[in-house]
């Protein structure tokens, strides 16, 4: 029983490593560490683990299912709640990690670089069979990647931000932690990955202009100094330009974007379903309600494109927003609670940069990416929620 703590641990490791690699590891990981939980049962049998953070969830979550319940729509959209039983259970199992957090986070940085490396090779090995370095269209990168591109573009930024928090503990592999970020924000900007790319410019201007102790003109020189290089890199990636949906003119540029950017159409469908006989207190009774709506309006408002219209349908796409989701299926109620969730979690975020840049870098991809209803969304949710929260899960494990 004594070696159950290391073994815990490391087989928390052992998840976190295998997140970019395999769908079954995790779920084969997570069960592991309930088990060896329930063997720890003594150890923290007087623990109170009911925080703010779980107590904020856990009512999302119980308020989600009683719904749902209630509306005899759980067991259809099963799937997608038992996505939200798998954050909670999480969060209260690493909620009783007691080693340094900085393993974690090591961890994390191990399994990112090698899953990044691993891209580099077959991209490169794709770009040589090709004879091109041509991949705006998403489907192309994406079966390439290990991970699809903005997972990969979410992963590669979190990456770079450990490791900038690591350089000041670790002096003797300095050297190799820049290499690293260097290679790995290249690697960010060669995939086009939109939000992630501007997400670390957006940090970057931030530590400077409100961390980065420097006299006001150092300052200015510094960020156009940044802004030189950000311009200069999209502009000679042909393939970021095409995602950026830049052409001629902006109101060429406006029309195409409306017509390639899936989100115009997915965030308008959903303003159309909430105008029209909608609960705004609770939302929709269900996931595949919503579901079935959100097609529906793909359908009616596709009109001169049938491959198009048929690729939204059988896609079936989901809102692309965490928050509008959680409007759209439980209302002002479920809103609030999960925006109480995320406000509570980044407060003490802003007195450490690198917390704070956590947790925009995920309060942004939360605005683009409906993380429930992906498994690997949910393990980054729980991970990336517990990191900014760590001092603050372990004061309300201690008391």
């Amino acid at each position: 029983m004594k070696h159950i703590p290391k073994i815990f641990d490391y087989t928390l490791y052992g998840l976190l490593i295998s997140l970019p690699f395999s769908k079954a590891l995790p779920n084969i990981f997570l069960a592991l560490l309930v088990l060896l939980l329930l063997l720890r049962y003594k150890e923290f049998k007087h623990t109170k683990f009911a925080g703010p953070i779980l107590l904020l969830y856990g009512s999302l979550v119980l308020y989600l299912s009683l719904k749902a319940v209630t509306n005899n729509t759980f067991l259809e959209d099963f799937k997608l709640y038992e996505k939200h039983f798998i954050v909670l259970a999480l969060l209260i199992i690493l909620s009783f990690y007691k080693e340094n957090i900085a393993k974690i986070k090591h961890s994390i940085i191990i399994s990112v670089s090698l899953a990044a490396y691993i891209s580099i090779g077959r991209l490169i090995l794709y770009c040589i069979e090709l004879g091109s370095f041509s991949f705006a269209n998403g489907n192309d990168i994406n079966s390439i990647l290990l991970l699809e591109r903005p997972y990969m573009g979410f992963f590669l930024l979190v990456n770079i931000i450990l490791q900038a928090e690591c350089y000041n503990s670790l002096k003797k592999y300095r050297t190799a932690i820049i290499a690293n970020i260097g290679i790995m924000c290249l690697f960010l900007i060669v995939l086009s990955a939109r939000l992630s790319f501007a997400t670390l410019v957006l940090l970057i201007f931030v530590y400077i202009f409100f961390y980065l102790k420097m006299k006001a003109v150092k300052k200015a020189a510094l960020l156009a100094g940044v802004a030189a290089i950000c311009v200069t890199a999209i502009t000679l990636n042909r393939n970021f330009i095409e995602r950026l949906f830049i052409k001629e003119d902006l109101e060429k540029t406006i029309e195409f974007a409306q017509k390639a950017e899936p989100r115009v159409l997915i965030w308008g469908c959903a303003h159309t379903i909430s105008q029209d006989d909608f609960n705004i207190l609770t939302g929709e009774k269900g996931y595949k309600i919503l579901e079935s709506k959100l097609v529906a309006c793909y359908a009616d408002n596709i009109t001169n494109d049938e491959e198009k219209k048929q690729y939204y349908i059988d896609s079936k796409f989901n809102t692309h927003n965490t928050f509008l989701d959680f409007f759209m299926v439980g209302g002002l109620i479920a809103l609030i609670l999960f925006s109480a969730f995320m406000l509570y979690s980044c407060l003490a975020a802003v007195k450490n940069f690198y917390t704070m840049a956590l947790a925009i870098s995920l309060i942004l991809f939360l605005f683009f990416e409906n993380l429930f209803h992906r498994q690997l969304g949910c393990y980054i949710f729980s991970i990336f929620v517990f990191i900014v929260n760590y001092r603050k899960i372990e004061t309300s494990l201690s008391k």
